[in-house]
């Protein structure tokens, strides 16, 4: 049951990469997942495909942090050729640090089959863009499909 369901899922990102004239070597939006994080903080990313594969593009993190508490964010896996890859099981694994800037941050995830839903954790330690210093500690998340 589960092989129908993932074909299924194939067949109806192949009916509307179609109806979007997709190309097969350039990146195609598909979907865009919303949510939050516990205990404060929101995220939003875009599913695209890129040569025939699923992954994570544009992502954009809202958080707060620091004394007084500030609000920041950073958006990632927007550039180029630079979404984030899923394996076969829906996980993902996304880290930086910008030794210039003083930062650090860990993005992961696991989203379901259907694509629909997922949950992981964030986590940002070092001086943010606005110029405060920011750690997260270990935030969790959770996102849905939101058409």
């Amino acid at each position: 049951m589960k092989l129908i369901g993932g074909i299924a899922a194939l067949a109806v990102f192949a009916i509307v990469a179609t109806m979007l004239g997709a190309n097969a070597g350039a990146a195609q939006n598909y979907e865009t997942m919303r949510g939050k994080m516990e205990p404060r903080g929101k995220l939003r990313f875009k599913l695209v495909e890129k040569k025939g594969k699923v992954r994570l593009d544009d992502v954009r993190v809202g958080f707060r942090c620091g004394e007084p508490e500030e609000r920041s964010g950073v958006t990632f896996g927007s550039d180029p050729g630079d979404p984030i890859r899923l394996d076969r099981q829906g996980r993902f694994s996304h880290s930086a640090v910008d030794k210039e800037i003083g930062f650090e941050f860990k993005f992961k995830g696991d989203l379901n089959r259907r694509l629909t839903n997922g949950e992981g954790t964030f986590r940002w330690q070092g001086t943010t863009f606005e110029g405060f210093e920011c750690d997260t500690g270990r935030l969790t998340w959770t996102a849905e499909l939101r058409v």
